[in-house]
């Protein structure tokens, strides 16, 4: 059926084509001029396969007991193809019934088979055997649905939370670009400090001069110049600066201050506490310190030493 159109086909494009123009408008030819026809198409078989050759001569007897040929208009092959392709799909729907019937009888044979394999284990009761062989396929298509569920659900939990994380991290960019703006910074636990200010006081009974604010009466400061061009004191620096809670907890927060020298020696340290740290609020401090070094210092660091949640009752 399918070369037959597959046949039919190739002749309409042979009519249609430009080189058979002007065999449109032929009439329907003889049943001597088919049968001509026919025996020219059947000698340029001579040099296909067996095969090929075999379902060709079908084809082509088919199509001459159907009175038509390379010769015929295309009207008359028109009416041919639609025939054809109306017994296809009547033939189809009738292999598709024929497919769904032996997929039937399939199961059957394999459920058989298999009832013969396991008779030992499940007696002789064929009945019985279809009974507890439906029941585990229904529960392997339950626990398929329960798995492909909980896969779902999983896949569900793990965008969330990636888009919570994102959120988070969002959030997290935007305080910290603010945290940056303002001169914080962070040194671990969510506990920020701010860019600090070191201070060497005057050695005393120099000579020289610096200024001071006094208050005065009226509540505001007045200048006063006093001597200041004196030699520093290194052995004691104050430190000032601020501390903020950037966790949204209240808590109790202690951080510890170290300087060193060139030599990566530690040569001074101080330790800031602050009890119940509101968050993203800054704490400012100022703490005098004894150092152990005749020069400034080379760097510092700061680290958390805890940060400790408050429980509110």
């Amino acid at each position: 059926m399918t070369m037959t159109m597959i046949l039919i086909l190739w002749t309409v494009a042979g009519i249609t084509s430009g080189d058979n123009v002007s065999n449109n408008n032929t009439t329907t030819p003889s049943v001597d001029e088919i049968q001509e026809n026919a025996a020219d198409e059947l000698a340029q078989l001579d040099s296909t396969g067996p095969k090929q050759k075999d379902n060709t001569n079908q084809a082509i007897w088919r199509l001459q007991d159907a009175g038509v040929s390379k010769q015929s208009s295309a009207e008359d092959l028109w009416v041919v193809l639609v025939d054809t392709y109306s017994d296809l799909l009547s033939v189809r729907k009738q292999l598709a019934k024929m497919e769904l019937a032996s997929s039937g009888l399939q199961k059957q044979l394999d459920d058989l088979q298999q009832f013969i394999v396991d008779h030992d284990t499940y007696g002789t009761d064929y009945t019985a055997y279809t009974k507890v062989l439906e029941e585990t396929r229904q529960k392997r298509r339950t626990d398929a649905i329960r798995e492909k569920r909980e896969q779902e659900a999983a896949r569900r939990k793990v965008r969330e939370e990636a888009r919570q994380r994102l959120d988070a991290s969002k959030k997290l960019n935007a305080l910290e670009r603010m945290y940056d703006e303002r001169g914080f910074g962070p040194i671990g636990q969510d506990v920020y400090t701010s860019r600090s200010a070191f201070f060497y006081g005057p050695v005393a009974g120099e000579d020289g001069k610096e200024v001071q604010y006094k208050p005065t009466r009226s509540g505001g400061f007045k200048a006063v110049t006093i001597p200041s061009n004196r030699e520093l004191d290194y052995s004691v620096m104050t430190i000032s600066g601020s501390l903020l809670n950037g966790s949204i907890d209240i808590r109790n927060i202690g951080i510890a201050i170290t300087f060193f020298d060139e030599h990566g020696n530690q040569v001074g340290a101080e330790i800031v506490e602050i009890e119940n740290a509101r968050p993203n609020v800054p704490y400012p401090f100022t703490r005098k310190l004894d150092m152990a070094l005749n020069r400034p210092f080379a760097s510092h660091s700061a680290y958390v030493l805890y940060a400790d949640q408050v429980a509110i009752p």
